[in-house]
């Protein structure tokens, strides 16, 4: 039986009671470099609004924000640990890049592997430093994967197609690249994330042609945004997306605070299994959610 306080966060943002009995899958989908601002027409001048019907379509069908806050330090390692461990980056540790991380929070890869027998889980991504944390023996497959978004897509479909993983984490790194090297407003940085979100809708297509739709959640979010101009990460004043989509959901405006580290327990409780009593982004923050009917 779940836990009562995990089941509180869930009925403020109206799913329904029994989820946890029809949702078997995860696709967590991670955008490096995706900040709210950057999505967003006419936000800041000089920004190349890109093409997104896909995420836009997730969007429709998802509880939504564009307000999720990311950790006190706006790298990439620290946003993705503690997005997998339900931390913030002084407790789980890593601080920058470099995987200097200790394994005392357990990864919601390592709550699944020890509550779901049989469970098994897929990580396909183009930056190797997205390995950080992930624990011996509790992800199944590694697929570093050269060629952008639609190579990882379509290894990730092909996992989806052959095994149906438990938690199938899929990490889009380009964005995060073309916004370094040419800032968030550039040409570059609007195609990476337009191929991006070709990759989205692929995954979504097959979701739905499979049926896999019906017992599968999806969360979309970001480790931090692009400032337009400089090449540099936009500061943790600026929110990036958290979209959740499946069995359940009502679709709708997140109005409460939200950051990115609660997809650990997010994920913990659509599956059915108890989150980690060292994650300290679970039942506190959670349970504030709610949307406008």
């Amino acid at each position: 039986m779940k836990n009562l306080l995990i089941l509180t966060i869930f009925f403020s943002l109206n799913l329904s009671a029994d989820i946890g009995n029809k949702i078997k899958h995860v696709v967590f989908i991670g955008i490096d470099g995706l900040g709210s601002h950057n999505l967003l027409r006419g936000e800041f001048e000089g920004i190349a609004s890109p093409s997104v019907p896909n995420i836009n379509k997730l969007k429709k069908i998802s509880a939504w924000t564009t307000e999720a806050q990311i950790d006190q330090r706006n790298w990439s390692g620290p946003n993705w640990v503690g997005m997998i461990t339900g931390s913030n980056s002084d407790e789980h540790g890593v601080l920058t890049n470099f995987c200097e991380n200790s394994d005392e929070i357990p990864t919601i890869y390592q709550i699944i592997k020890e509550q779901i027998p049989g469970a098994r889980i897929s990580l396909f991504y183009d930056w190797t430093k997205i390995k950080c944390h992930a624990g011996s023996g509790f992800v199944d497959k590694f697929k570093h994967t050269f060629g952008g978004a639609p190579r990882i897509t379509k290894r990730a479909i092909k996992e989806l197609q052959e095994f149906k993983p438990t938690l199938t984490f899929v990490y889009y790194g380009q964005v995060d690249v073309k916004g370094h090297q040419h800032g968030g407003s550039s040409k570059q940085y609007k195609e990476a994330l337009e191929e991006v979100d070709n990759g989205v809708g692929q995954i979504l297509d097959y979701l739905k042609t499979s049926g896999m739709d019906k017992e599968t959640l999806v969360i979309l979010t970001a480790d931090h945004g692009h400032d337009p101009t400089s090449g540099h990460h936009s500061s943790v004043d600026f929110p990036v997306p958290l979209f959740i989509s499946g069995p359940g959901i009502t679709p709708g405006k997140i109005y409460q605070d939200v950051r990115n580290n609660q997809v650990a327990a997010i994920i913990a409780y659509a599956l059915g299994v108890y989150p980690s009593p060292k994650w300290s982004s679970t039942i506190e923050n959670l349970d504030a959610y709610f949307l406008e009917n």
